[in-house]
């Protein structure tokens, strides 16, 4: 009965997150369901792992009763609130109700995190096992891999790094977010580089790594933002990431290189392009120039140059990106003394709207599969030929409104009461019938005496 009631209420709490009601827009009331819902998946972690393993049923019934008890009582309250929440009938009831929700939250707040204290604290050397408590404490977050919040989860953006402060591997703990699309995680001043590897379906990612991580199996990546956090040595991604055709955003910070791409392809294959890359962050390499020639619709570059180099080779390489709207160059041309070129593009004013639709076709056209383009070499260079829509001669305009003028004939007339089917009213009827077919065919012919008295 404690994990029904556990499952209860962290499912009217998750719905309450999932619906992004007005109710919870405030960031404080967010982050108390948010901390309540985190209460309970703990507790039900603890309660699943100690009905296996706890040796003395009785502590276990008081345990569990204790659970429900508490639980129940939450409930409770946090439905009268809801239920008031929606049947206030004006905005000033609303609001009080929203406030009472809210006051009435933290409390269920208190009361769940005073539980979970209490049971965890509970001695179980006297009765069965305390490591079996602690290890339960420690492995909460990794064991609820199969079910509750780990399971549904897609997205994770840590900003308050205490919470990993209790933890030696917090690396350990993220890899069993297998789920995540996102994850930001640049505020840990720790090495990520065995954990991304494993959330294949990554879309976003922001973290410091020590080593250079496989993203071959990360087929959904978008944005990939990387710091060195040693900075002792350089580290060169692998050249896979030039098959990552999704990606749009990359930013790699002190000390992280791209590779040469011409290291990605085989003997004979086609070249590999990124496309669809929009926002580059890189340092000045020596492949800079391969570089900028596979990243073609580029919006916004940043490089960081820290030598010398030839200063013409590189605005040559820039001007090529026809896209590009925004370019920052960061050099130094000494010890102490550093320069920031900041250049802002604008779009090409005097570009017609036939170009511009070129264009989007030619962008689009770059961004499909080589393998997927069939091309018809009969057809190349020609062009499909127009066809002028002839206009009907006056046979044909004849036959077409005596065809119509039959079928009005023909259609036949309902029998009505006695004096209203007179075949005088028949007859009329008929002719109207008539009339209204011939309507659109005089009209038109109407419309072209218009146009000729016109033109003389």
């Amino acid at each position: 009965m404690a994990y029904a009631a556990l499952s209860s209420l962290m499912h009217t709490l998750q719905q309450l997150l999932q619906s992004k009601s007005p109710l919870i827009c405030g960031n404080s009331v967010q982050q108390h369901v948010e901390s309540v819902y985190q209460s309970l998946c703990a507790l039900q972690v603890f309660l699943e792992y100690t009905t296996k393993e706890a040796k003395d049923i009785e502590i276990l019934k008081v345990i569990e009763k204790r659970i429900r008890d508490v639980v129940y009582k939450a409930e409770d309250r946090v439905d009268s609130r809801l239920r008031g929440v929606i049947l206030a009938d004006n905005g000033d009831n609303r609001e009080r109700a929203c406030r009472c929700f809210n006051e009435e939250l933290q409390e269920v707040e208190k009361e769940v995190n005073s539980l979970k204290k209490e049971v965890m604290q509970i001695d179980f050397n006297k009765h069965g096992s305390k490591s079996a408590e602690a290890e339960a404490i420690t492995t909460s977050s990794s064991r609820r891999h199969g079910s509750g919040i780990i399971s549904t989860i897609r997205s994770l953006v840590v900003t308050n790094t205490y919470l990993f402060h209790t933890y030696e591997r917090p690396c350990s703990i993220i890899s069993h977010f297998v789920l995540l699309k996102v994850l930001d995680v640049s505020s840990i001043n720790y090495d990520f580089s065995y954990a991304v590897p494993k959330l294949v379906h990554l879309r976003y990612v922001a973290a410091w790594i020590d080593k250079v991580p496989s993203l071959a199996k990360l087929w959904n990546l978008q944005t990939i933002i990387f710091g060195n956090k040693q900075g002792r040595t350089d580290l060169e991604l692998l050249p896979e990431i030039w098959t990552k055709t999704e990606i749009r955003h990359l930013d790699i910070g002190w000390k992280i290189h791209l590779p040469d791409p011409l290291e990605a392809e085989g003997h004979g294959e086609q070249p590999l392009f990124l496309n669809n890359l929009q926002t580059l962050y890189l340092r000045y390499s020596p492949f800079l120039a391969e570089i900028l020639r596979r990243t073609p619709n580029l919006i916004k570059l940043k490089i960081e140059l820290l030598d010398c180099v030839d200063w013409p080779a590189i605005l040559d390489f820039v001007i090529l990106l026809q896209e590009l709207v925004t370019l920052i160059i960061e050099a130094a041309y000494g010890p102490s003394e550093n320069l920031l070129v900041l250049v802002i593009l604008t779009a090409n004013l005097f570009e017609t709207s036939k170009q511009r639709r070129e264009k989007e076709v030619r962008s689009h056209l770059d961004k499909l599969p080589s393998e997927t383009i069939m091309l018809d070499l009969t057809k190349i260079g020609s062009v499909r030929p127009t066809r002028k829509k002839e206009k009907p001669t006056k046979e044909e305009i004849g036959a077409e409104m005596e065809a119509a003028t039959e079928a009005a004939k023909s259609i036949p007339m309902k029998k009505k009461t006695k004096g209203r089917s007179k075949p005088s009213k028949i007859a009329k009827k008929k002719q109207e019938a008539v009339e209204k077919a011939k309507k659109p065919f005089l009209e038109q012919h109407m419309k072209k005496r218009k146009l000729s008295f016109q033109n003389l």
